[in-house]
């Protein structure tokens, strides 16, 4: 099948991406050999044999490519010449943290790459695939150099069976086809303005939050405030049609049909991660734990407080807290993510090493030991404090000590967390302390 172009075939890889249909259409076999595909790399489709992290800037590029063509498929275990299925190394890629891969590539490429991996299984053999998803604005652009793949400032774009710098008339189109949405998405507002009538249309300025027009104030109904979606600054933008609204100042709540300002007041802004992780180990009492909740499911981790949350909004079974994620309209895998820890045992604890354990798992048994005996402290190296987070998911929910380690991790959060590697063990940690603590018995 040739690289899809028409809006239906579009629509319809984006849509089910890991149909039975299309994996077929992947993986295409020869009649005398039973491994062996037809199937070539294409302008969206991509063969590696193995996967390893320490390739993530060549895939980076593909990924980029894909993103700013039509989207495509990045597959693991089919060797190049032939393209024999011989499967691929499982461990490598479970012990990558999705949430690793998205914040490489946000900070690589600067946006938000809407991808999905599955592990698949072909003719016996375990291979995984990755679908990148078309970019919902385009260029997207190189933020950072990376060795020979990727150099800041370029454009890739996905050729057939390459990756490679966009041509000038790929660019160019490539700028035409966003101005024309940006068009239509203007005159979609023109129309619902001329529809409502000036005289009765208010709009926000998203870069400051204020209201601009008659009154300039705004009145939402407890139906339709549910449906806000409150995100990150720096991300007002609408993912899969949930409206993103900021509001500065007070927004009344009223009855759907009638217009009582004197109502209860809520006050709306936007939650950043520093108050998520702030707020759980200073035992904020937060006035709305549920947007806390809806907050993580924006979030490049899924690993964050969120029992803490919901412990404070009165959500008492994983029901509940479910229903509310359930909510959030956002295809982001960190949704998917909470939803599946909420589902399942949700068991961030690592098991205590032994005494003849590798290095890595000696220094992790005297860090918690270090813990244990409150040895630690704010003015720790990086090493020891990635040590010790490492080793607070060795801890028992009698072991801890929060008046002790609570503030510990917060002196480690304000000094570490930029660091690599740093931010995926300090949210697993806090973590495992949040589900040990405030997670419901059922």
């Amino acid at each position: 099948m040739a690289k899809p172009r028409r809006t239906a075939d579009i629509a319809q890889y984006a849509s089910e991406p890991f149909s039975d249909q299309n994996l077929a259409t992947i993986f295409r076999f020869h009649t005398e050999n039973p491994h062996r595909l037809i199937t070539r790399e294409s302008g969206w489709i991509e063969f590696k044999q193995t996967f390893s992290w320490g390739n993530r800037a060549e895939y980076a590029k593909t990924i980029a490519a894909f993103a700013n063509s039509r989207g495509g498929y990045f597959v693991f275990g089919v060797k190049d010449r032939p393209r024999d299925v011989v499967g691929t190394d499982l461990a490598k890629w479970e012990a990558t943290d999705p949430t690793t891969i998205s914040e490489f590539l946000n900070q690589s490429l600067g946006v938000e790459i809407e991808w999905e991996g599955h592990v698949v299984e072909v003719r016996g053999l375990k291979v995984v695939v990755l679908y990148i998803r078309e970019a919902r604005r385009k260029p997207v652009i190189a933020a950072q150099s990376h060795k020979s793949h990727l150099v800041e400032g370029e454009i890739y774009y996905r050729y057939r069976g390459r990756s490679q710098r966009i041509r000038y008339s790929d660019l160019q189109n490539l700028l035409d086809e966003q101005r024309r949405d940006d068009q239509a998405a203007w005159l979609r507002v023109f129309r619902q303005i001329a529809k409502t009538g000036i005289e009765n249309t208010a709009l926000i300025d998203l870069a400051t939050g204020h209201g601009l027009g008659p009154g300039s104030k705004f009145y939402i109904d407890q139906e339709s405030l549910s449906h806000l979606k409150f995100i990150r600054e720096g991300h007002f933008t609408e993912k899969g049609g949930a409206p993103a609204l900021r509001l500065v100042g007070d927004a009344a709540i009223v009855p759907g049909a009638l217009i009582q300002p004197e109502r209860k007041v809520l006050v709306v802004r936007n939650i950043h991660l520093p108050e998520i992780i702030e707020g759980f180990l200073n035992r904020t009492q937060v006035e709305n734990p549920l947007q806390f909740i809806k907050q993580v499911c924006f979030e490049t981790s899924a690993y964050l407080p969120i029992y803490y949350y919901a412990n404070l909004a009165g959500l008492d079974t994983l029901e509940k807290i479910a229903k509310v994620v359930e909510g959030v309209n956002t295809t982001s895998s960190s949704r998917k993510i909470l939803l599946q820890r909420l589902v399942g045992q949700d068991d961030l604890s690592s098991p205590i090493p032994g005494a003849n354990s590798r290095e890595a798992g000696k220094r992790r048994r005297e860090k918690l030991q270090a813990l244990l005996n409150l040895e630690l402290s704010g003015g720790d190296d990086s090493e020891t404090v990635s040590s010790a987070l490492e080793a607070i998911r060795c801890l028992t929910l009698e072991q801890i000590d929060e008046g002790y380690l609570n503030p510990l991790l917060l002196q480690w959060f304000g000094k570490y967390y930029t660091q690599e590697g740093f931010p995926d063990r300090f949210r697993r940690a806090i973590a495992h302390l949040d589900r040990l603590r405030y997670r419901p018995r059922e």
